[in-house]
């Protein structure tokens, strides 16, 4: 299992939004095949920092998602608020 880490900066002033719309599209992330689970985080010492963590069963689970013709609907929703962002992917050390 690898987690996808996203690190999302958008205006705070839309954070209230932001958190309100990706509840409503989460769910096609969530039905995606090798998906685990998912925790969006919003960090208190920087309004608008957000962190995404996704746990999926591989990378290429994780790829075969970007590549899915459903991709676009989650990240065009989303993608409306981020300003910047950046992405790893990281293998549990236990």
């Amino acid at each position: 299992m690898i987690t996808e880490v996203a690190i999302l900066k958008i205006d705070p002033a839309e954070s209230e939004k932001f958190e309100s719309t990706y509840q409503k599209v989460v769910h096609i992330l969530q039905r995606q095949p090798g998906y685990q689970s998912d925790r969006l985080m919003r960090a208190i010492e920087h309004p608008g920092q957000y962190i995404l963590a996704v746990e999926w069963g591989s990378v290429q689970d994780h790829l075969n998602f970007i590549a899915a013709p459903d991709y676009p609907d989650l990240d065009d929703a989303l993608g409306e608020f981020v300003k910047d962002a950046s992405f790893a992917h990281y293998h549990s050390l236990e």
